[in-house]
């Protein structure tokens, strides 16, 4: 599937169905390969590579969303999403904000993954 460039609002949707999109800074796609980390702090920048393992090892789709070149969420195949609670700019917040919006709370994570796989 090509990437889809769109706005926030529609980063949100593309993000809940784990399609490649582009809004302008914010980012999500499939990935196979260790990507920048950016100013991802420890421990979390170890927990995406371990996932990113994890997707390999299991023959499982990784998906990641990031706000410039930090990851800000990733998912492993049906997996909740995992959203490191982390502080950055203004504008990484905003972006946090809509990926927090296309995944819920983790049970509703849950429910919605299991309603589309």
């Amino acid at each position: 599937m090509a990437t889809l460039r769109t706005n926030r609002r529609g980063a949100i949707h593309a993000a809940r169905m784990g399609w490649a999109f582009l809004a302008s800074n914010l980012t999500g796609r499939h990935e196979t390969y260790a990507g920048p980390t950016g100013i991802l702090p420890e421990p979390w920048r170890t927990e995406y590579r371990e996932a990113l393992q994890r997707a390999r090892d299991t023959h499982q789709d990784f998906y990641v969303v990031r706000s410039y070149a930090t990851p800000i969420a990733w998912r492993v195949g049906t997996e909740d999403a995992v959203i490191p609670d982390v502080r950055y700019s203004s504008s990484t917040s905003r972006h946090q904000s809509a990926i927090r919006l296309a995944y819920g709370p983790a049970d509703e994570r849950r429910a919605h993954l299991a309603a589309t796989a």
